[in-house]
């Protein structure tokens, strides 16, 4: 099975506006098994509207494998969330070249499955 888990997520609000919109921006580690394998840190910007949905963008650097290539590997993210979960596309990047694309969606649990298609 493909999944991502959270090791650390520790997010600061960057702005915001009172009764409205806030911009944060999170620092975050993950540990992946499946295709992507290996252990990664994310830097994730998220903006918050007054409802508490949102969206997020980030970048993340992936050092283990993928599809049992060596190396290191850029993740980057763009995503929306609400109180039932996450849901994301990634896009898997090495050098300038993209490698494969994903998503995945998540509930309440740290463990998150993902789907990858190579290219």
């Amino acid at each position: 099975m493909s999944t991502f888990r959270y090791t650390r997520w520790d997010e600061k609000v960057v702005a915001e506006a009172e009764g409205g919109p806030k911009v944060a921006h999170a620092d975050v580690d993950f540990v992946y098994d499946g295709p992507l394998k290996g252990e990664s840190r994310a830097q994730i910007l998220l903006h918050y509207r007054p409802d508490g949905t949102g969206t997020f963008v980030g970048y993340e650097l992936l050092t283990g494998s993928f599809d049992d290539e060596p190396g290191s590997y850029v993740l980057a993210h763009k995503g929306t969330f609400d109180a039932a979960g996450i849901e994301s596309t990634f896009e898997v990047l090495a050098g300038n070249e993209i490698r494969a694309t994903g998503s995945y969606k998540s509930g309440p649990s740290q463990e998150v499955p993902y789907t990858i298609t190579s290219r």
